[in-house]
């Protein structure tokens, strides 16, 4: 046992402190800390948060053997994601082609990616990328933003420019262009960006609900895909009514194959 308060420090998975958390929070971080480390290591966790809490009044008791935090919210969960992207930056190159390479070795990737029947996102800031594994002059069916709606677009990397939220799409003539627009009812498989996922396809988006309301308009059997690195997996994430998860996640080191609710090795 060992005494805890409401901590403005979270021992966290890069062990530094993170300033104004809640409790909830800060539990939360220290609990999925200690997940995969050795005794050494989880000793080393909870010594630094016994240090920390010796700061702070109204101490309570907690065991670290049984006790499980309440589930941070959608807000927490995006902050902790995008200091766990920003950390990856280094490697974002290296383990987004791991990524795809996985993403290679699913036969329904491969088969629709060569039929024109997927729909994928070009990737923004820190998000897994894409857009490099385009061949130029290859025929691309990607997502474009109108109003609230998703608008799958026919188009190829030389028709792209960036957007007013820095994101690469196809240019107004071509957005606006019907001839261009692809009917969802056609598309086999789309990869999906996202801030975090859980090991059962949840997923966490930036919070204004394009994918969310996209994918509840798609046939039964079309195929979503996360693409995400392996910091952004959770064990849970808050879902509400209108959320929708994701067939499977391919991160650099697995393939969470949701469909059949197990989680299974890439080969190749």
């Amino acid at each position: 046992m060992f005494e805890l308060t409401a901590p403005r420090a979270a021992i966290i998975s890069n062990r530094q402190p993170l300033a104004n958390c809640s409790e909830n929070l800060a539990v939360y971080h220290f609990f999925t800390a200690l997940q995969g480390h050795s005794l050494a290591e989880q000793g080393i966790f909870l010594y630094r948060l016994e240090e920390a809490s010796k700061n702070f009044h109204e101490p309570r008791s907690v065991n670290a053997d049984t006790y499980r935090p309440m589930m941070p919210t959608k807000s927490e969960l995006r902050q902790i994601a995008k200091q766990r992207l920003a950390q990856n930056v280094p490697l974002r190159r290296q383990k987004s082609a791991e990524i795809w390479r996985r993403l290679e070795t699913l036969d329904v990737f491969c088969r629709v990616f060569a039929e024109n029947n997927l729909m994928l996102y070009l990737d923004f800031q820190h998000e897994v990328e894409t857009t490099r594994f385009i061949k130029p002059g290859q025929n691309i069916v990607v997502p474009c933003c109108v109003d609230d709606w998703i608008q799958p677009t026919l188009t190829s990397l030389d028709e792209l420019e960036k957007g007013p939220f820095g994101i690469l799409e196809p240019r107004e003539k071509i957005r606006r262009n019907p001839k261009r627009w692809v009917n969802p009812d056609y598309i086999a498989v789309v990869l999906v960006p996202g801030l975090a996922f859980d090991t059962h396809g949840n997923r966490l988006g930036r919070g204004r609900g394009f994918y969310d309301r996209f994918l509840s308009e798609l046939p039964p059997e079309t195929v979503s895909i996360g693409l995400a690195f392996e910091c952004q997996i959770f064990p849970e994430i808050p879902v509400d009514a209108e959320d929708r998860p994701v067939t499977m996640v391919v991160t650099e080191k697995r393939i969470l194959d949701n469909n059949k609710s197990r989680e299974r090795s890439a080969t190749g």
